[in-house]
């Protein structure tokens, strides 16, 4: 299950990471597709894979 997840996240952000940036829109508080991206994948670096992987551990 959250193998699944994880890979449609995956798919998600290699799909914004395409997407084009907004520069101007950043200064407007606008978090464009490549930003986005960023987030997500530093969100499943930080916390899902770790937890992910204590969870494996644990069972």
């Amino acid at each position: 299950m959250f193998t699944a997840a994880i890979a449609g996240a995956e798919a998600t952000i290699e799909a914004l990471a395409r997407e084009p940036g907004a520069p101007e829109l950043h200064a407007h508080g606008v978090v464009d597709a490549p930003l986005r991206a960023a987030l997500w994948r530093e969100g499943l670096r930080e916390l899902v894979n770790p937890t992910l992987e204590a969870l494996r551990q644990a069972a």
